[in-house]
């Protein structure tokens, strides 16, 4: 009995800690977006964008590669950008997953990789305990591909946060096969 007590307790201060954690994150970017520090951060909500269709769908623009995708699910992505081994990456978050990113990756919601490799590298890449990368599609000389979050989101006592993250994450993926130049 004390055993589970123990547990329990070690399990809400961890909760606790990473909450208050990502709130400082939070505060600081903040800072650092208002004193001009170079923090790539762009938050996109649900915003009607002109289209050439007739579709009336929101979408969530990468401004910096100049692509978009149309969103059907989550409205409240923000994203990051990051530079690794010569792929690039747009690192997305919601805040109801928030909490899941417990490295700092700001991925809990999967992230978009944008690169000159061939599908046939990325594979190769994964093959030597790389992320498993999924091809979404080539626009240009680029290759973007998804990946998943880098974090797993742990059953929390107030509700079950990892099928928030699954159905965030799914929808995204989903949502990138939209993607497209503008």
């Amino acid at each position: 009995m004390i055993d589970i007590i123990l547990i329990a307790v070690v399990f809400i201060a961890a909760a606790a800690l990473g909450g208050y954690v990502y709130y400082q994150q939070q505060q600081a970017k903040k800072a650092d977006t208002a004193a001009g520090n170079g923090v790539t951060v762009a938050t996109h909500t649900k915003a009607k964008t002109p289209v050439a269709t007739t579709s009336t769908a929101p979408y969530l623009a990468v401004t910096e590669w100049r692509v978009r995708f149309q969103m059907s699910g989550e409205s409240d992505f923000t994203y990051t950008l990051q530079d690794a081994f010569q792929i690039t990456y747009a690192n997305f978050v919601t805040p109801s997953v928030a909490s899941c990113d417990i490295a700092n990756n700001h991925n809990a919601a999967g992230s978009l990789a944008r690169s000159t490799n061939d599908p046939a590298a990325m594979a190769k890449l994964g093959s030597q305990g790389g992320p498993a990368y999924t091809l979404i599609k080539q626009i240009g000389s680029y290759y973007y591909y998804y990946f998943g979050p880098g974090d797993s989101c742990p059953l929390s006592p107030s509700g079950n946060i990892s099928d928030t993250q699954t159905k965030v994450t799914t929808s995204l993926k989903a949502d990138l096969h939209t993607l497209a130049s503008y």
